[in-house]
C-alpha cells in the first residue's frame, strides 16, 4: 500500500509544527490535535516562488489559494529556534511535486503560478533600480573626500549584485504546466 506524502515545518516562533499531508482528494492541515481538510477542488491556484529572508537565503514558498480567498502558504524551510532553520528541501520539494500532481487529478481549473505576481515583481524591481541609482546619486555627492567609504559602500553594492539577480531571474512572473514545475522554484 502506498504512503500518503506528508510534509511538517513550523513557520515561526508564533507558530506550532504543522503537519501536511495529501489522501481522498483533500490537503490535510494538522496543527495539534486539531485536523482541517481542504478539498482540492476548493484551490483556485498554486504559486511556487524563491522567497529569501535576512536569516534563510534559500527558502523556497509554495502559496495555495482557495476559493474562499484563504492562503496556505508551504515553505522549505522549518523554524527552529531564534535565526535558525532547518533545511527541508529535499521533503518540501517530494510534497510539492506529489501535491501538484494531485492538483492537476482533481481540479483540472486550478492555475499552476510560478514566481511573484506581477503587482508584486514590477514594484520590487523598480524600487530596486530606484535604490541603487539613489545611492549612485549620494556617492557622487560626497565627493573626492569621502571616496575609500564610497568605494568600500559601492564594492558591498556589488558583491549583493548576483543575489538581487538571482531573486529577480528565479521570480519572474509565468505560468507552468503541472508535468513540468519550474526547476528554479524547487531546493
Amino acid at each position: 500500500m502506498r504512503e500518503d506524502p506528508r510534509y511538517a515545518f513550523r513557520h515561526s516562533i508564533l507558530t506550532n509544527e504543522t503537519h501536511w499531508s495529501i489522501a481522498d482528494g483533500a490537503l490535510i492541515e494538522r496543527d495539534g490535535a486539531a485536523e482541517t481538510r481542504i478539498p482540492l477542488t476548493d484551490v483556485t491556484s498554486l504559486r511556487l516562488d524563491f522567497d529569501p529572508s535576512r536569516v534563510e537565503t534559500n527558502r523556497y514558498r509554495c502559496v495555495l489559494r482557495c476559493a474562499n480567498g484563504r492562503e496556505i502558504p508551504l515553505l522549505s524551510v522549518s523554524y527552529t529556534g531564534f535565526a535558525d532553520f532547518e533545511d527541508r528541501g529535499a521533503a518540501y520539494s517530494a510534497f510539492v511535486a506529489a501535491l501538484i500532481a494531485a492538483l492537476a487529478r482533481h481540479n483540472p481549473a486550478c492555475r499552476f503560478l510560478a514566481g511573484k505576481a506581477k503587482a508584486t515583481y514590477i514594484p520590487e524591481i523598480l524600487l530596486l533600480a530606484v535604490s541603487a541609482v539613489m545611492l549612485l546619486f549620494i556617492l557622487l555627492l560626497m565627493g573626492i573626500p569621502l571616496i575609500g567609504i564610497a568605494l568600500l559602500k559601492l564594492g558591498l553594492v556589488a558583491a549583493l549584485f548576483p543575489a538581487a539577480r538571482d531573486y529577480i531571474a528565479r521570480n519572474r512572473p509565468r505560468t507552468f504546466a503541472p508535468d513540468a514545475p519550474p526547476a528554479d522554484l524547487l531546493p
